[in-house]
This record gives structure tokens, C-alpha cells and sequence, in this order.
């Protein structure tokens, strides 16, 4: 009769919730694997040019983005935290980034863009983010172009030095999880944020082919 009057006890008869982990087939068996959450932490060793890098950037960052907030530029201070996710994520995503972030930074003129309001700007994932703040061709912060310039020379650097350590990580629970599955050609899906990590991944991975049948697809 009314909407006070929809309770869970009163619902309960005529409900049928059946969670996933108590799923069973027709053997009565278990239909999903138990779902393990883990969080794994990735050292520095042998990547010390990458730290190098991190630490390069994450002061760029820092100061860039207290700069920006002196100044009132709120959209440079959006670019300036995504940068420091950039390069959490990969060197191939903060040296595109920097390349791109370079060729506004040396355009003699443009106009910027409509930014979104607050709460669109929520709702984007990282890329979409990212594409937004440099479609705006944001005005520079005081020497900015000589320090993107000095860190993309870093990042080609870095790159060119081989995988990231986070790449090597991945390949290694990738061998070690086909090894407790006893399976050379188990499935993985890998989550990204950033396009150029994706296309970075997906080039290491075909070169290390860590299975037999080894199948790297990524969405276009």
C-alpha cells in the first residue's frame, strides 16, 4: 500500500538471492573460484632510473600544482595530479604525456576550451580526464616548458632502459599463477587506467608470450 510497507522481513517469502560464491553447477560443485584480493607492493630494485624518474616527476608535480593553486589555476593543478598518476602507472604514459604536454606548451597561440563542471569531471575515468585537460591547452606555469622538456628527455630514458618494474612484476604472478593452476594458458585480464600503459603491456607481453597460447588483445 505503501513504500514504508516494503520491508525485508514482509519481502523475504518471495525473494530469491543467490550469491555468486553459493553458486554450484549441476554436480553440485562450486561454480566460481573463491575471490582473492590482494594488494602487492613493488619494489625499486634495479629500476633505480625509474625512482629517478618518479621522484623528477612528483616534484614537477608538487610544485606545479601549489603554483597553480597561488595562482587560481584549478584546471592546471587537475593536470598536474594527473601527471603524478601517469607516472604511478608507467613510464610509456607520462613520456606520451609529456610529449603531448610539450607540443601545447610550444603553440604561440590557442584558445582554451569549455572545462567541464565538478560533477562531470567526476564521473570521467583517468584517460577521459587526461584528454579533457589537454584538449584545453592549458597556459604554462613559470618555467614549465624547460622542466617538461628535461623529464620527457628522462622518461625516453628510462623507456629505452626496458620494462618498468611494475611490467616485470606482472610477468612474474602471471608464471606463477600458471604454475599453481597448472595451466600454461590461463586467462588473465588486466585492468588499466591509462591507454598507453594498455599498449605498453600489450607489447611486452606478446614479446614475453608467458603461456603457450598466449593471446594479448586489448579493446579499442
Amino acid at each position: 500500500p505503501d513504500e514504508g510497507s516494503v520491508t525485508r522481513e514482509r519481502v523475504a517469502p518471495y525473494v530469491i538471492r543467490t550469491e555468486k560464491r553459493q553458486t554450484i553447477n549441476h554436480d553440485g560443485s562450486a561454480l566460481f573460484k573463491p575471490r582473492l584480493t590482494k594488494l602487492v607492493k613493488v619494489g625499486w630494485d634495479g629500476h633505480e632510473s625509474q625512482r629517478a624518474l618518479y621522484e623528477a616527476v612528483t616534484d614537477y608535480v608538487r610544485e606545479g600544482y601549489n603554483q597553480a593553486m597561488r595562482e587560481k589555476k584549478t584546471h592546471v593543478g587537475f593536470l598536474m595530479v594527473l601527471m603524478q598518476r601517469l607516472v604511478s602507472s608507467s613510464t610509456r604514459a607520462i613520456a606520451t604525456t609529456l610529449e603531448r604536454r610539450l607540443a601545447i606548451l610550444s603553440q604561440t597561440s590557442g584558445q582554451m576550451e569549455l572545462f567541464p563542471d565538478e560533477e562531470t569531471w567526476e564521473e570521467m575515468d583517468g584517460q577521459e580526464q587526461l584528454e579533457t585537460v589537454l584538449r584545453g591547452r592549458l597556459k604554462a606555469l613559470d618555467s614549465e616548458k624547460d622542466e617538461v622538456r628535461l623529464l620527457l628527455d628522462a622518461a625516453r630514458r628510462v623507456e629505452a632502459l626496458g620494462p618498468d618494474a611494475k611490467a616485470q612484476a606482472l610477468l612474474d604472478w602471471i608464471y606463477r599463477m600458471q604454475s599453481e593452476e597448472q595451466d600454461p594458458e590461463l586467462k588473465v585480464l588486466i585492468f588499466t587506467e591509462f591507454v598507453p600503459t594498455q599498449q605498453m603491456l600489450a607489447e611486452y607481453l606478446r614479446d614475453k608470450k608467458p603461456g603457450a597460447g598466449t593471446k594479448v588483445t586489448c579493446p579499442p
